[in-house]
């Protein structure tokens, strides 16, 4: 559609897109990249998917070709004066959440849950110039022992920087881990809340209800982290009541 529609358009890499755009720069012939879509002779050609990479094997970003630096700005000011980057440590979600972008990409290809060595993150982390790493993965705390050890080879190192990161309130059930992620210099977590109402977070196949999100904040509320929540107003049959209970719930939460 895209093509169709866009002529200023020449390709489009379908799913993800290292391996694919690496092969366009090195001037491959495009008939035999895979995941690429693009024109010829008037038709659009979808050449054969590209199967997802081992996350092993996907090279960290080189940061020394940036032509700029990343602040936290808001319209144009600056609201802390560090330097950011963006990490992965993971790649995939092992849960199902019906509203998810990411469960299934459009090819229909599920990135099951896959996360890099501690190791190697650790490396990145301390490659990077910047002295706030926001990870990018969906849920960087599905294992607990995997975040245990970055943040035990981070404290080891002594790479004292400030962290941000994507979790579910499962985290809750792992305390020593939150303290823990807390002296390596984690802190703001990001929860996916989506709702007031246990009949849209059951139409969402988010995996828990209002009463299981209290007690876990009654959990989180202990530590110091600051608490970013996510919601989504206007699910398919939810009434004005139950949209305006968002705000309620959110300050009860802390």
């Amino acid at each position: 559609e895209i093509l169709i529609r866009c002529p200023n358009v020449t390709a489009v890499v379908r799913g993800e897109g290292e391996q694919t755009i690496q092969e366009i720069a090195d001037g491959r012939p495009w008939d035999e990249i895979l995941g690429l879509s693009y024109r010829r002779d008037g038709a659009v050609v979808h050449n054969p998917n590209r199967a997802l990479q081992p996350i092993d094997e996907i090279a960290p970003p080189d940061r020394s070709l940036r032509r700029s630096q990343y602040y936290p700005t808001v319209r144009g000011v600056r609201l802390l004066p560090m330097e950011f980057d963006t990490i992965l440590a993971s790649r995939g979600c092992p849960y199902n959440c019906a509203f998810c972008t990411f469960s299934l990409n459009p090819l229909g290809q599920k990135r099951d849950y896959a996360a890099r060595t501690p190791e190697s993150v650790v490396d990145e982390i301390a490659a990077s110039p910047a002295e706030m790493i926001l990870f990018a993965d969906d849920n960087f705390f599905v294992r607990p022992d995997h975040v245990e050890r970055i943040c035990d080879l981070l404290m080891e190192r002594g790479i004292k920087k400030r962290y941000t990161a994507n979790a579910r309130i499962e985290v809750s059930r792992f305390p020593h881990m939150l303290e823990k992620a807390y002296k390596a210099g984690f802190r703001m977590l990001l929860f996916g809340l989506e709702s007031a109402s246990d009949k849209t977070l059951a139409q969402l196949h988010k995996g828990f209800n209002i009463k299981q999100m209290r007690a876990a904040f009654d959990v989180l509320r202990k530590f110091p982290f600051f608490y970013h929540g996510y919601f989504i107003y206007g699910n398919l049959g939810e009434t004005e009541e139950e949209m305006v209970a968002i705000a309620d719930l959110a300050r009860d939460l802390g």
